[in-house]
């Protein structure tokens, strides 16, 4: 296989080279510089994989195919990690079949998510809303590929029961605001930027929705696990290796915001039964997605 190596993949391998790296470790599927650097200079390579490439159009391919991209990341590889099966087994077949992939799920620590009761009470100060008004978020970068007007839709059907949060920050966020504003929930959703304090507004929520077209392994979900929140997600890439359906929260078919809504007020009406989602959740968060699993693993 021949392969041109470009100026900056030079550049790469004259840094592996001189701080003598054995490994090196490309985080997207979209960059191939670490990877051709690593053939360059003789060095072990793992291609670690998070991105869906199908009907994701937030990602910018290379002038390549997808099945070249593929073929490519295999043959640069020692080892292929992908985050979760249904990643690889759909969103890259040729690679699934490979000797070289492996499946090593996200990992966090428990620690940083915990139940507090008074959580909720210190959120209502901060943004100025009833304390006693259930609270449901959607945390993620306001693009396409999330699919928020599903939210947004789901949230107005359920005629102002709950306050909405949306935090995230992206180019669709000016769309999702009028959206609020035209549905009539505007003064029910909140927009909160980028936080880096999810740890802390986590156990403030009654549960966490996700509305995604496409998704790898969110982080979001196994967070909200963490801390004992149910959850209501789409059906769609690895949430479903996470979420299990009616034992950690309830999942839902792509674009179907009356099914996402009937989701939610089942759980907001029964909050013995989300409870014991959210116990079921934190469990099988501690079983499978603790961050020295992931580290030993991967």
């Amino acid at each position: 296989m021949f392969l041109l190596i470009s100026k900056s993949d030079s550049l790469l391998a004259g840094i592996i080279e001189r701080e003598r790296i054995p490994v090196v470790h490309s985080n997207k599927v979209t960059q191939i510089d670490g990877a051709l650097a690593a053939y360059a200079t003789h060095r072990a390579h793992v291609w670690h994989i998070h991105e869906n490439l199908i009907g994701n159009t937030d990602l910018t391919l290379p002038l390549l195919t997808r099945t070249t991209i593929e073929r490519t990341i295999s043959h640069l590889s020692n080892r292929i990690v992908g985050v979760s099966e249904t990643l690889l087994r759909q969103g890259y077949p040729y690679l699934w079949k490979s000797v070289q992939a492996i499946v090593v799920y996200n990992g966090l620590d428990l620690n940083l998510f915990q139940p507090n009761s008074q959580a909720k009470k210190q959120l209502s100060d901060e943004l100025g809303f009833n304390a006693n008004m259930p609270v449901v978020a959607i945390i993620g970068g306001l693009r396409k590929v999330k699919n928020q007007p599903i939210f947004l839709k789901a949230a107005a059907l359920m005629k102002s029961k709950a306050i909405f949060l949306i935090i995230g920050e992206g180019p669709e966020r000016e769309h999702l605001q009028q959206m609020a504003m035209t549905l009539g929930i505007g003064s029910a959703v909140l927009f909160l930027e980028e936080r880096d304090d999810i740890a802390r507004i986590m156990p403030a929520m009654n549960l966490l929705a996700v509305s995604s077209r496409s998704e790898a392994f969110p982080n979001t979900v196994i967070k909200a696990m963490a801390a004992g929140i149910p959850v209501v997600a789409t059906r769609c890439g690895g949430i479903s290796e996470s979420v299990l359906d009616g034992k950690t929260g309830l999942l839902v078919d792509v674009n179907a915001a009356e099914a996402m809504t009937l989701a939610m007020d089942k759980l907001l009406q029964n909050p013995e039964l989300a409870a014991q989602y959210g116990r079921a959740g934190r469990e099988r968060a501690a079983n499978l997605f603790l961050g020295w699993i992931y580290t030993y693993r991967a």
